[in-house]
């Protein structure tokens, strides 16, 4: 069955892989118990057992310089295939059995060669000197390159002709050892990932928890704010319409007084003083009404909408400077005492007397900005 597989295998590939990868197994498992378990890479691949999938799956059988000849022969009889010359870009058939020895008198513990050994065959510890267990080395030599001081020779195995049980019983032995050792470093990755991963997550939780942190003070500390300009553009609207009261209060009684005198002295002035009167009248009952809007409180939508008016204006104000804003402030009252300047300018009587006064009030409002 094994043959028929193998001579299938060897077939130009199809486009799609076989539905059943798993029938390969038992013929993967054959070709690696003919291998020679060196792990030692010159094949071209990470291992015996990689070799051997590959062979499974058409590879050539004579990349193997420690199966040499023989193991040639056997994977051969095994698959069906001819038996061909070793591929000697791969190496050559090695003459004798070597074993990997440390000169432990220079040897500066780097552990380079531990974590190049495929099968734990060296004992060791960071800055410590190492030693090789000759009976568990392969002689895949993959421990020389990497020494950094060169203290590492490959030497030929006390045992040159070890029996065919014992070659077997090293096979498997080191085959598990291989294999534990994967599988160790694998757990080893993957326990170095959980462990980034997590702190990754730490770092995202804490880094969001901190943005989430600062972000809420960040709105707590702009709604303070914008609280406080909101009452303070109430109390500042207060005092105007305080003093807009009071200034009409004065000029409604003023206008009461005259009104009271053309009635018994100058009867042709009294319907202009009254309807004087009744426009003084109208701005003292207009600025009480402010007043009293103040301090009732509005409805959600325009509460919402006078605060999101009040942040125009901060926002306003924000983009311009103090000087600025008092030049816009005195442009306002200049534009507004020339405008009351050419009425006065074309008035007579009471008209003149009220016009005179408006100017006189906002000249001296135009001194306190400029005070200020």
């Amino acid at each position: 069955m094994w043959r028929l597989a193998a001579l299938a295998l060897q077939c130009p590939p199809h486009r799609n892989p076989p539905a059943a990868v798993t029938e390969l197994i038992p013929l993967i498992d054959a070709i690696d118990a003919v291998l020679p378990q060196t792990q030692c890479t010159k094949c071209g691949y990470q291992g015996c057992r990689p070799y051997a999938e590959a062979i499974a799956a058409g590879d050539a059988i004579n990349k193997c310089p420690p199966g040499g000849q023989a193991g040639i022969a056997k994977l051969a009889q095994l698959l069906d295939r001819p038996a061909i010359p070793l591929d000697t870009s791969h190496g050559e058939e090695p003459t004798e059995l070597k074993v990997a020895f440390i000169r432990e008198a220079e040897c500066i513990g780097c552990t380079k060669c531990i974590q190049a050994c495929p099968v734990d065959a060296i004992l060791g510890a960071a800055k410590l000197m190492h030693t090789v267990i000759s009976d568990i080395c392969t002689g895949c030599d993959l421990c020389v390159a990497p020494c950094p001081v060169d203290c590492i020779d490959m030497v030929p195995a006390a045992d040159q002709q070890p029996s065919a049980t014992a070659v077997q019983q090293k096979a498997d032995l080191s085959r598990e050892r291989f294999n534990r050792r994967n599988t160790r470093l694998q757990q080893q990755a993957d326990a170095r990932a959980a462990r980034k991963q997590a702190r990754i997550e730490f770092h995202e939780q804490t880094e969001n928890a901190s943005s989430e942190a600062r972000n809420a003070a960040v709105l707590a500390a702009l709604a303070a704010v914008r609280e406080k300009a909101a009452q303070q553009s109430v109390d500042e609207q207060r005092v105007k319409l305080e003093k807009t009261l009071a200034a009409a209060e004065e000029r409604f009684a003023r206008a009461e007084a005259k009104v009271r005198e053309a009635e018994q002295r100058q009867p042709e002035q009294l319907s202009v003083l009254l309807a004087r009167r009744e426009d003084m009248r109208f701005k003292v009952e207009e600025t009480r009404k402010k007043l009293a809007a103040l301090d009732t409180p509005a409805p959600a939508a325009s509460t919402d909408a006078a605060r999101s008016a009040v942040e125009r204006m901060l926002a306003a104000r924000s983009r311009k400077t103090d000087r600025q804003r008092l030049d816009e402030a005195l442009a306002t009252l200049d534009n507004k005492l020339a405008a009351l300047q050419q009425q006065l300018a074309s008035a007579d009587g009471e008209e003149a007397i009220f016009l005179q006064e408006d100017i006189e009030r906002l000249q001296r409002k135009r001194e306190q900005l400029l005070a200020e």
